[in-house]
């Protein structure tokens, strides 16, 4: 598997867009708006795509402390949000 572009990703009118050292502003996707239901729903998707860098990271982060006693209702809510954590990164990673 190969390791997705470094974040910080930013949007820029239906184009998710990365600031490259060597090369400078780079596109890295065109977002199209055929599902959204108006334009600020198109770039409020923009927007979620551009930070999936950082909110993969912050997952990461938090699961990887995220061990916590917990007990009755919380053990059952805590048990759903580790098992949804982990496989959004599987996915982000590109294991499922």
């Amino acid at each position: 598997m190969n390791a997705h572009t470094p974040g910080p990703w930013r949007a820029a009118r239906h184009s998710i867009l990365f600031d490259d050292p060597q090369l400078g502003i780079t596109q890295l996707a065109t977002v199209y708006s055929g599902a959204a239901e108006s334009l600020d729903e198109a770039y409020a998707n923009d927007r979620l795509i551009a930070a999936s860098p950082e909110l993969l990271q912050a997952l990461r982060m938090l699961c990887s402390i995220a061990i916590r006693p917990v007990r009755g209702a919380d053990q059952a809510l805590f048990d759903s949000a580790c098992a949804l954590a982990d496989s959004a990164i599987a996915k982000a990673e590109g294991r499922s």
